[in-house]
This record gives structure tokens, sequence and C-alpha cells, in this order.
């Protein structure tokens, strides 16, 4: 019993790390680009603004056309930052099931 509670204290501090560090990257991200994605058709063009919420509002901020340098660095920076947040996500219901496993015994 002993050897199975110190592989799941290692491994809840394994998550704790990468919780940290996946929330670090959540936040470079977001400096760069704050918002989602949403991409506007106007005639046959298309453009990408960045919609976010500013207390009760929602903001639309405009980014440009969707095949420029700044929309496709936005698009990638967002999806980078999504994927950030989805393992954050995960690894806190990890991380969960490993604080019952151990009991409070931490």
């Amino acid at each position: 019993m002993g050897l199975i509670f110190s592989i799941m204290k290692e491994e809840y501090g394994r998550l704790i790390e990468a919780i940290e560090f996946y929330k670090k990257k959540v936040d470079e991200e977001e400096r760069n680009f704050k918002g989602s994605a949403k991409i506007r058709f106007r005639g046959k063009n298309q453009y990408l603004y960045l919609q976010r919420r500013d207390g009760n509002r929602i903001v639309h901020e405009y980014i440009g056309e969707i095949r420029s340098k700044k929309a496709v660095a936005a698009l990638e920076s967002v999806n980078k930052r999504k994927k950030h947040e989805k393992s954050v996500k995960d690894l806190s219901n990890t991380l969960k099931d490993v604080k019952k496993v151990l009991r409070g015994k931490i």
C-alpha cells in the first residue's frame, strides 16, 4: 500500500506542475490575442474579428482579412490557447481522481 501511495503522491505533484505550466501558457496566449475568433462575410471577402466580453458588453475587435498575416497569427494563438485550456481542464479532472485515491492524506 505504501508503494501505491508514493506513486500517487508523485502523480499529484506532477499534475500540479503541469496545470501551472499550462495556465502560464494560456496567460501568454491571452496577452497576444484575447477572445474568440469570429469570421464575418462581407460580399465575397472574409474578415476576422476577436470577440470578447468587457463587463456586460461584448466587444468585437477587427483583426483583418482572413488571409492576412495578423489574422493567421491570431487564429493560431486562439487555437493554441484553447488547446492549453482543454489540457488544464483534463489535468484538473485527473487531479480530482488522484485526490480521491489519496483521500486527503497529502
